[in-house]
């Protein structure tokens, strides 16, 4: 018993081994953080190492210059401020979003909002930022504080002249060693913003040549030698929703009665339950369902003709009705149609007020028309963020109820229940929205109308994860609900049973909606034809990786 009070003495009289166990202490909190923040064992390991590593020309200068060390741990302390909000930020993305900051789709994202979008992204994380910025000075001068206590002991060790200007001049430059790991440059945060900032120009300039790249496509569509094979009048609606999961919606097998009026005519829909998204956000998705882009093929479709250029040369007069205050969707293909109509006279910003039903007198206008063969595209809100200002309060039918759903939710926490609930409003308010626009469709004369709807990418609202809004990993973030309504084609209907048990990657959509129009080219790819007897299942990708459906996660690679 009596060493034992030796050994706590011991302990506490090596400043070294104090300084060496705070040292350890702070690298595996660090590493602890971003690793259940789903950061990659390599980002989380990095960025540890790195407060420690970006210390040492100031421990350099405490040996070699002590009385210049002060200029040193002033600059550790700048570089922790920028470490400590990035840390934040990079902790954020990979935890709410299972994104690295520096992903194309955050640079996307970023690239595409307006200031008003930014201030109001910013107002939602008020609760965040205010503590923040009181936590991140705080938290950098308590590094520097380790620093220099660390340093402080240096500079009282007693070696040889010869051997102090060695050892400090290798702890200055040992962190320009340890950048030039790619890995480790990457993770440090001047170099990570830098690279940000310097892929939001490309991002910028990308949108400029892709408007020069689509004036290339208009030439290129006589090349392609589009014709109209099919009956003298047709009209064909493609409704394209907004965040909305397949597994919500009744008509697929949610427990609540989410889609009742879409389930009333059941007998006139060609469903495809076995439909994933190829991406979790709308500009890439959206692209790919219009034109010849595919998660595997790369910028070429940028300057060849899409499926509006395409239908507009072999016949048909083109809508474009969009409650989707979207500047590059609606400048890219927007702009392309014969008639263009936005009904949100919003800011573009999730607060916007604009409901789904603003778009049905436009609807009317269109089926109205008296071109004999019309495409019709409409770009709902459906259930974009905030869910609850996407529905009157009418449809508000599943607040605080009592049901198979809100038990199974029980444990989750009260906001991510709250998420979940209005989110079920929307869909339901999405049946009135469909149905509604069916029964404008059923009204027209011409027996030839056919409406198809699918959701350009799904969330995750506590399917498999304790947050709601985009997801890029998981199966929750895919799963999208798709569906056909025909008029009166019997022989599509006839084969009903064989449609839906086929499965389905939207990213080969203008294939489908190529056949719906009648509109045959000399590039036809009849195997992704959703409708053709031609089809054939391909391997569907999620995230670079094969999708298996009912798997909540794609699989990680080996090593991965």
């Amino acid at each position: 018993m009596a060493s034992l009070p030796a050994s706590i003495r011991w302990l506490t009289t090596n400043v070294f081994l104090r300084f060496a166990i705070a040292f350890v202490g702070l690298y595996a909190l660090i590493y602890f953080i971003l690793h259940i923040s789903g950061a990659p064992t390599r980002v989380a390991s990095v960025n540890g190492l790195s407060v420690l590593f970006m210390a040492m020309p100031a421990w350099g200068l405490s040996i070699v210059a002590s009385r210049y060390a002060r200029y040193g741990y002033a600059l550790y302390f700048v570089w922790a401020l920028i470490w400590v909000v990035d840390f934040a930020a990079v902790s954020f993305t990979i935890a709410r979003y299972g994104l690295a900051l520096e992903s194309p789709v955050v640079v996307e994202a970023v690239s595409n909002a307006n200031i008003n979008e930014t201030t109001e992204y910013l107002g939602e994380t008020l609760p965040l930022l205010i503590p923040m910025m009181f936590l991140v000075p705080a938290i950098a001068y308590l590094f520097m504080r380790l620093m220099r206590g660390f340093g402080r002991q240096l500079e009282k060790l007693s070696m040889p002249r010869w051997t102090a200007i060695v050892v400090g001049l290798t702890l200055i430059i040992l962190p320009l060693a340890y950048h030039s790991n790619n890995v480790v440059a990457r993770a440090d945060p001047v170099t990570r913003w830098a690279k940000f900032y310097k892929d939001l120009r490309a991002q910028e300039a990308a949108r400029v040549e892709l408007v020069a790249a689509r004036g290339e496509a208009v030439k290129k569509v006589d090349s392609w030698e589009p014709r109209y094979a099919g009956p003298q009048e047709k009209t064909v609606v493609f409704v394209i929703g907004e965040s909305s999961n397949k597994s919500d919606w009744s008509l697929f097998g949610y427990e609540r009665k989410t889609t009742p009026l879409l389930e009333a005519m059941r007998d006139r829909l060609v469903l495809f339950p076995d439909t994933v998204s190829s991406f979790g956000s709308t500009i890439v998705e959206v692209t790919r369902l219009l034109t010849g882009a595919s998660h595997s093929i790369g910028g070429k479709w940028k300057t060849e003709p899409d499926v509006i250029l395409l239908a507009k040369a072999a016949g048909y007069k083109v809508f474009w009705l969009s409650n989707q205050n979207d500047f590059y969707l609606n400048t890219v293909f927007g702009k392309e149609a014969d008639y263009f109509k936005l009904v949100n006279h919003g800011l573009g910003q999730r607060s916007d007020t604009s409901i789904d039903e603003n778009l049905l007198p436009e609807v009317d206008k269109a089926l109205g028309d008296p071109a004999k063969l019309k495409f019709i595209i409409i770009h709902s809100i459906g259930s974009h963020q905030h869910y609850s200002l996407r529905y009157p309060p009418a449809f508000a039918k599943f607040d605080n109820v009592d049901d198979a759903v809100s038990k199974a939710m029980a444990e989750k926490w009260g906001k991510l229940r709250d998420a979940r609930n209005t989110y079920d409003n929307t869909i339901l308010y999405t049946d009135f929205f469909l149905s509604s626009v069916i029964g404008q469709l059923d009204k027209v004369s011409n027996p030839n109308a056919e409406m198809l709807y699918v959701s350009d990418h799904a969330q995750d609202v506590g399917h498999f994860t304790s947050m709601w809004g985009h997801q890029f990993k998981f199966e929750s973030g895919f799963t999208v609900p798709m569906f056909l309504w025909t008029k009166s084609d019997a022989a599509l209907l006839a084969n009903k049973q064989a449609l839906e048990n086929r499965p389905y990657q939207t990213d080969e959509l203008d294939w489908t909606l190529l056949s719906m129009l009648g509109v045959k080219t000399r590039y036809d790819m009849p195997q992704f034809n959703l409708l053709g007897p031609n089809f054939k299942p391909w391997e569907r990708i999620i995230d670079k990786r094969p999708y298996i459906p009912g798997r909540s996660h794609i699989a990680e690679p080996a090593g991965g």
